[in-house]
């Protein structure tokens, strides 16, 4: 009698679960059947937009090479007014250069005569470099026949007071063109480091690895001197001083029209 009571206090729950399963999925059943499908409406998917991320080049070797010696291999000498060490201007007064003068707010190209005196005023330096040309030079060229004198459009120049941040991305705009130009890879405290490197594109084209310190260097740091159209291709073209030590100034003229080659180069010492 014991077996039979318990045989049906467990299958009355049974059954009054299995009962309430079934009612759910007719009712379920039912729901869809009345449904039309071809109303229902849908959320469109939201097409992003693919992002291109640059291709840098950092595999291939720079533009600039530090073991070239530019100033001895170039047939385009690179030089600016100021004190030397005697070594480092091996040039003679009298020489025809092509300077590129600061006139007020415009910028010229134009032939002159360089002047060199030796000094000796107790310092460091024992050659001054000078030019026949009343107005201030940003740097002087011998050699540059592909270049002719006349007005020059500038972009940028260091000796206005203005100073550029190469960890940033600096751009640079003409004629409905953009130049970017910014440091790969510096060091979280925001100095150059070992494997940096100095990058330059063009709008519509893969950017260009202008100088790398692959094994890094004494505590150097790259500065912009000078932007402008110098050929005049319609392209800007970029003095840099690209020095691998702090002790060292070695400015690099990148020229457009040369595929941003060294056009010129100088090489100097602080003491």
């Amino acid at each position: 009698m014991k077996r039979w009571l318990g045989w049906i206090l467990t299958s009355i729950p049974a059954f009054a679960v299995g009962c309430m399963l079934v009612f759910c999925v007719r009712a379920s059943l039912e729901f869809f059947e009345h449904i039309d499908l071809t109303k229902v409406k849908t959320v469109p998917a939201v097409e992003l937009a693919e992002i291109e991320m640059p291709i840098l080049l950092l595999d291939t070797p720079p533009i600039f090479d530090p073991n070239a010696n530019y100033t001895r291999s170039l047939k385009t000498k690179l030089l600016k007014t100021g004190e030397f060490h005697s070594e480092e201007v091996p040039y003679k007064s009298g020489e025809k250069w092509l300077g590129l003068f600061r006139i007020g707010d415009r910028y010229v190209l134009e032939p002159t005569e360089i002047r060199i005196r030796p000094i000796d005023d107790g310092g460091l330096m024992d050659t001054e470099v000078s030019t026949s040309n009343r107005n201030t030079s940003v740097f002087l060229l011998r050699g540059a026949t592909s270049l002719t004198p006349g007005e020059i459009e500038t972009a940028f120049d260091s000796e206005r007071g203005d100073e550029l941040n190469l960890l940033a991305k600096n751009s640079f705009g003409r004629r409905g063109q953009f130049w970017w130009l910014w440091v790969e890879n510096a060091a979280p405290e925001g100095h150059l480091q070992k494997g940096s490197a100095l990058l330059l594109q063009q709008s519509g084209f893969d950017p260009l690895v202008l100088r790398t310190i692959p094994e890094g260097c004494n505590d150097c740091g790259w500065r912009v001197l000078w932007v402008g159209d110098l050929d005049r291709d319609t392209n800007l073209d970029f003095l840099i001083d690209v020095s691998s030590h702090y002790n060292s100034y070695e400015p690099a003229l990148f020229l457009s029209s040369k595929g941003y080659s060294v056009f010129a180069s100088f090489w100097g010492v602080g003491c």
